[in-house]
Formats: structure tokens, sequence, C-alpha cells
């Protein structure tokens, strides 16, 4: 089925703390927003296992063009198919293409990250459709189903269905001293290619990015490539 966004409300006020009563009163915002890739990451990885343990699919890196990272997908499910179903992504594209010529041309000069997001923002918002009226979810399934079927055919589900919950079944990677260090090795990598400075949270993301299955890449990859510009807290060991 198509992708189904999930989100969680949250305040993104500043952490206040009772002493006397020992509570949180709010979500201190900017750490929030400092982890929130890293958390994104961790949400990912957790989705991938459940849906792995629970119907047996597999995800695999699909490249994006420009030079974007990749995106993970259920390997088996019909390129033509999530491309239907990726429409929303596509108008976004398509339109942040359009504000990036047009500011290049007004200015002289191509966007800054800052004003590249700015304008992935503003592309964001032009683009969003009014949503339809609320439906339960027999049929939204069913709306997907015919979605499917127009595309594929009943056959063609049938088929992707088979290759997508029976994927081969490839041999993970055996976790040896020596894969650990390559896969540190590859985490410290990209993080050098895009960060001139990173913290653990950059570090942790990547890592989750590179070997989701592995919890001691990313503290492995801190203590041997990364030097802390931040003294040592008193009476911590590190």
């Amino acid at each position: 089925m198509p992708a189904i966004p999930t989100s969680t409300p949250t305040s993104r006020s500043r952490t206040r703390f009772r002493p006397s009563r020992a509570e949180w009163l709010s979500i201190y915002g900017t750490i929030l927003h400092e982890h929130v890739v890293a958390a994104s990451e961790a949400y990912n990885t957790a989705l991938e296992a459940h849906l792995h343990r629970q119907l047996g699919v597999h995800f695999v890196d699909v490249p994006r063009p420009r030079g974007k990272r990749p995106v993970r997908e259920i390997s088996g499910v019909d390129p033509q198919l999530m491309k239907r179903w990726s429409s929303r992504r596509a108008d976004i594209e398509d339109r942040v293409a359009v504000l990036t010529r047009e500011f290049t041309e007004d200015h002289g000069r191509p966007p800054t990250d800052k004003e590249s997001i700015a304008l992935a923002q503003r592309a964001n918002l032009e683009t969003r459709e009014a949503k339809h009226d609320p439906r339960s979810e027999s049929e939204q399934r069913r709306g997907w189903h015919n979605q499917a079927a127009d595309l594929l055919g009943e056959r063609g589900i049938r088929i992707m269905l088979d290759s997508a919950l029976t994927p081969d079944q490839r041999s993970r990677p055996e976790f040896t001293s020596v894969w650990l260090a390559q896969a540190a090795d590859q985490v410290i990598g990209q993080l050098e290619s895009h960060r001139a400075t990173r913290q653990s949270w950059h570090m942790y993301a990547e890592a989750q990015r590179q070997c989701a299955t592995s919890t001691s890449l990313p503290s492995r990859s801190l203590r041997r490539w990364s030097i802390s510009s931040t003294p040592p807290l008193p009476g911590s060991s590190t």
C-alpha cells in the first residue's frame, strides 16, 4: 500500500524542572531537534525489522537523482507502482526544481543550504492538496487495490506480492571484528564527506543507515576516529 505517514505531537517549549516535585513539564525543543535525524533512523530501522519479522519482506536501497541519499524500499514491489504511490514526493521535487531555477535567475547564484530548505518547505505547502473526506480502512484498501490493478492487473498484483513476500534469502554478513571495523570506517567516511564537525547523534544516525543490527558500531566509531571538542564531565570516565 502507499506510504502512510506516522507522527507524534510533542511540545517544543523549553524544559523546566521542579526539584520539589521531580517532574519534567515539557520537552527541551533544542535537544529534540538535534536528535531528530537519529530518532528518525532508529524508527525506520525498527520498522524494517518489525516488517521483516512479521511478513518476511526485505528492504533494499533505491537510488535517487541529483546525488541524494538512496531511500529504502521493499524488495519486489513494482517500481511503477511505487512511483504511482509516490506522486506527492514527485510533485514536491518538481516544484522545488522550479523554485530553485527562479531563485537562481533572480539572485544570480544558487540558493544556500538554508535557502534550499526554505524553498523545499514552500514547495511542500504549495503542492499540498485538500484532504479527502474520512474513509474506513476497508475503503482505503479497496481504493489502493483498484489503483494497483489499473496499473498491474490482477495477475501482476499476485506476482508482485509473491516476489515481495518470498524474497531471495540473502545471507547476512557475519559479525566479526574485521567486519565491524570496516563498517565503522564506512560510517566515518560518510560523515567526513558531509560534515566538518559531528556529534554523537550524527554518528548514531549514520550507523543506523549503515548497519541497523549493530548496536556497538556507533560507540566504536566514536572512540576510534573522533576527537571530542567538549571537556569530559567531572567524575566521568571518558
